[in-house]
């Protein structure tokens, strides 16, 4: 009895832990539910960001492609530093290709065109001349003895260029002795004889060599000279009329000295006025030069005619033809004598 009723109290008090236990469990799990109901109720309600519209106009996609922007910044940097580092070494790399190759290969270059320059003879005026104009056409030279002792010298050319004209230094060369060095030129197209008179040289023999020392061409600049031919005809209309000439032995001076006298008249038609005109006078007995001279006329102005006499010392005999024609640059400024203002008022 005793036992039984021991077991009934233990019985009863297990029952009670029992439920103890679970009004326990009960009590937590609402406070848990309750917790998680205030969580809810604290918590924000979820934000759709793709319905947001800022007032200034920045939208989402801006403000990611700026996350994106300061994201990557370093990767920029680094990508632009590569891209500066690659320019400088392809200029370095282009330097030292170019710097390398002088070094190697144009001082040689270098030394070799200034030996060029600095060597004369490497340029002679057929080799100059050759590279753009016809050669000048030269005729034998002759010389002729005067009665002092001195050699008279001449030559024949020709320059068969039509668009080019030509100055040059010259001299003559007799048994190995050369003359003193003159000057002269050649308008385009024309034939001339170049003189060279009065040299004294210790030889008999009149074997005459035709040297030209210095050449230099130009050719006619058509902005300045746009018809050449007419501007040739206006400038070189000087005529030369009543030419005579008198031979020693029917000179007055003859009882003295055989003189011979060539007198003729020269009239510039051209509408310029000359400082000097030079005219070049040749004696032919025959096809033979026996005879060549020379004068200058200053100041020959337009519509002038001037007279003009030259004189051989020597007995030259009679006289078959006689060429006489005036030299003068047509091309050089200095030439003219130019006015400024009233007629007469020279510049």
């Amino acid at each position: 009895m005793i036992d039984l009723l021991q077991k009934n109290k233990n019985k009863r008090n297990y029952n009670e832990i029992e439920d103890e236990l679970e009004l326990k469990q009960k009590g937590e799990e609402d406070g848990q539910n309750q917790e998680n109901i205030e969580a809810k109720e604290k918590a924000p309600a979820s934000v759709n960001l793709n319905r947001y519209k800022d007032p200034s106009g920045l939208s989402i996609k801006k403000m990611q492609i700026g996350l994106w922007l300061v994201a990557n910044r370093k990767n920029f940097k680094l990508i632009f530093t590569i891209f500066l580092v690659l320019i400088i070494a392809c200029f370095w790399g282009m330097y030292f290709i170019v710097f390398g190759s002088q070094v190697l290969f144009g001082i040689k270059q270098d030394k070799k065109l200034i030996q060029g320059l600095i060597v004369p003879n490497l340029v002679n005026y057929e080799a100059l001349s050759k590279n753009f104009a016809k050669n000048l056409e030269i005729n034998q030279p002759g010389a002729i003895a005067t009665s002092d002792s001195k050699f008279d010298f001449y030559v024949k050319i020709r320059n068969p260029n039509d668009k080019y004209w030509v100055h040059f230094d010259y001299y003559f060369r007799v048994s190995n002795q050369n003359s003193r060095k003159e000057n002269n030129f050649i308008l385009p197209g024309e034939t001339k004889y170049i003189l060279l008179l009065g040299e004294k040289l210790e030889t008999q023999n009149k074997n005459a060599e035709f040297v030209i020392d210095k050449i230099e061409w130009e050719k006619i600049d058509f902005h300045k000279y746009d018809n050449w031919p007419l501007f040739a005809k206006e400038h070189l209309d000087i005529k030369i009329s009543d030419i005579e000439f008198t031979p020693a032995k029917s000179s007055a001076l003859s009882e003295k000295i055989n003189i011979n006298t060539l007198d003729f008249s020269t009239t510039n038609n051209t509408a310029y006025n000359y400082w000097n005109i030079a005219y070049n006078a040749l004696l032919f007995k025959g096809s033979r030069i026996i005879g060549v001279n020379r004068c200058i006329v200053d100041r020959l102005m337009s519509g002038q005619t001037q007279e003009i006499g030259i004189t051989w010392p020597e007995d030259l005999g009679n006289v078959g033809n006689i060429v006489i024609y005036p030299e003068v640059d047509i091309t050089r400024n200095d030439i003219y004598i130019r006015f400024d203002g009233e007629t007469g008022t020279e510049k």
